[in-house]
């Protein structure tokens, strides 16, 4: 008797050890083919119904912040129907207990037996010391619940917790790997695409890829500029031109929020939009957006979480390129393209601010080009200026000139703006010689037209000015302005013919580089003393 009693024991032991051990296989299984927290709450509640034939299950957590509880998942085939506070309430005792509750017996409980329910298990979630939340099983389909079912569902919560955080490592980890991966890709579209609206496009549709959209969009507020720029990636036409209010109030909204909004039911074409803000700089802001997930349940947490990340690699890198462009606008037929690379390559400086720099500013001038133009057709003036811009340009800007603007047969040139390099006399003076002996070889080319001889008259001055992007609302340009400018003027309108006049503060720049003589001092109005002037003849 003894010894059959002994054998029982040991019986039952093999029998616990069996079970916990198929329960431990089991959970193991589940970890490693569970690819979402969700996935692992519905298959693990399964396993529970189904080891213990139970008929209505609840697996309830804590949320994020562990000040409320949630159903992560149910069952509940409306066979019975406990209210669910009942269910809070048991979660919510095992809970505070950290011990399990096992009623097989509902009579005390009216609002139990109210919903049709006569059995319990109840046995809280705890992990390294912290209680998650709780498993619930109720009814069972045969009989009552028996120990073994409870010494299966304490086995199933006490392998949640290490479950569950297996899953997210792996899942932080693949979003962390797919983060990175997606930022690399648009990164290698900044280096790839430099037109901005191809970037912007390519951009757009990395998103909708990253976040499994039907579509993306940006919406793009610029500083001066009234009506922002909205874009649908692949010009979906007819949903930006049915949305795009939607999209400029949505970007509004996030942008007055700061932080990244979700939006359902829109319209029968779009059932879900998400929406991230991005502030670059003063001037430009931008909300990206993902609309109409592909997967039946919705964007994600995940795709949330992209989105943040993917928007703030994109802001960086489409705006980066967007104040290329605008660099490109502004200076792209006026600077030699060496000059270019170093104003969209420097990141620190901001060329278009209105700032004081000495700079060599230089004037040109057809002598006689007014009458000679009233004389020949249209198409013959239109031809020799575009001939002879042409040819002073590319001199210029071989010289590391700026061209500031041309007015009538007039250049006006900028050396030392908007990049700063200290040899700006130098260059404006050696730029001067090459436009003229430039000229005098198109004056002989004009002479065998036919032409007369028309000569060029330069002058240069050296000096402080105010500088940077200056204009009104509807246009602004680079230039310079200041006395020093009008001084060049000056200089320019007295050249005689084939003259290179320069003032006392540019010839002590290049006196070592150049042959000049002195000339007559040149009375200037608003100055108390005449100008000390010098002629360049020429090249040392």
């Amino acid at each position: 008797m003894l010894f059959s009693s002994a054998n029982d024991r040991l019986r039952k032991k093999l029998l616990h050890q069996k079970r916990q051990l198929a329960i431990t296989q089991a959970m193991n299984k589940l970890r490693d083919s569970c690819k979402t927290q969700q996935e692992l709450s519905n298959q693990i509640l399964d396993f529970a119904l189904k080891s213990t034939q139970a008929k209505l299950g609840y697996l309830v957590l804590k949320n994020e912040s562990g000040d409320e509880l949630k159903v992560a998942s149910t069952n509940d085939n409306k066979l019975f129907s406990p209210d669910f506070t009942v269910v809070k309430d048991l979660a919510f005792r095992t809970m505070e207990l950290g011990e399990y509750l096992f009623i097989n017996n509902t009579k005390k409980h009216p609002r139990l037996k109210q919903g049709k329910v006569s059995l319990v298990i109840a046995v809280p979630i705890i992990y390294k010391k912290e209680t998650m939340g709780a498993m619930l099983l109720m009814q069972q389909w045969f009989g009552k619940f028996k120990k073994r079912d409870l010494e299966v569902i304490k086995a199933v919560c006490a392998h949640y917790g290490s479950v569950s955080d297996h899953i997210k490592a792996r899942q932080d980890s693949s979003q962390a790997v797919k983060e990175i991966s997606t930022l690399y890709a648009i990164d290698k579209l900044k280096d790839t695409i430099k037109d901005f609206e191809s970037l912007l496009n390519a951009i757009l549709e990395e998103i909708r890829k990253t976040c499994n959209a039907s579509h993306t969009f940006v919406v793009v507020k610029q500083k001066d500029k009234e009506e922002p720029l909205v874009k649908v990636n692949n010009e979906a036409t007819p949903l930006l031109r049915q949305h795009k209010k939607t999209f400029i109030d949505l970007a509004e909204e996030a942008l007055w929020k700061g932080e990244i909004l979700s939006k359902q039911n829109i319209s029968t074409t779009v059932r879900e939009i998400i929406a991230v803000p991005a502030i670059v700089g003063d001037d430009n802001t931008a909300v990206f957006g993902a609309i109409n997930s592909k997967r039946s349940t919705g964007f994600s947490e995940e795709d949330r979480k992209l989105l943040i990340a993917v928007t703030k690699q994109a802001d960086s890198a489409l705006f980066e390129d967007f104040e290329k462009k605008k660099l490109k606008q502004v200076f792209g037929r006026y600077v030699s393209p060496d000059i270019l690379n170093q104003i969209l390559e420097n990141k620190t400086e901001d060329y278009l601010k209105i700032q004081r720099r000495e700079v060599s500013v230089l004037f040109s001038d057809l002598r006689g080009f007014t009458s000679l133009s009233e004389k020949l057709s249209p198409e013959k003036v239109v031809s020799m200026l575009n001939e002879y811009f042409a040819t002073m340009t590319e001199i210029i800007l071989a010289n590391k000139g700026t061209i500031d603007k041309f007015v009538g047969d007039e250049i006006m040139a900028v050396f030392g703006a908007p990049v700063y390099f200290e040899n700006h006399a130098a260059r404006a003076s050696k730029a001067a010689v090459e436009m003229q002996q430039a000229h005098n070889k198109l004056k002989m080319r004009w002479i065998a037209m036919g032409y007369p001889g028309i000569e060029l008259g330069i002058g240069i001055n050296s000096g402080e000015v105010v500088m940077g992007n200056i204009g009104c609302e509807q246009r602004t340009d680079f230039t310079v302005i200041g006395d020093n400018v009008n001084i060049a003027a000056r200089l320019c309108s007295n050249a005689k013919p084939g003259q290179i006049l320069v003032t006392e503060d540019t010839y002590v720049h290049i006196k070592k580089k150049v042959r000049a003589e002195a000339l007559q001092p040149l009375p200037v109005k608003g100055k108390a003393e005449p100008l000390t002037v010098y002629n360049v003849v020429g090249a040392r």
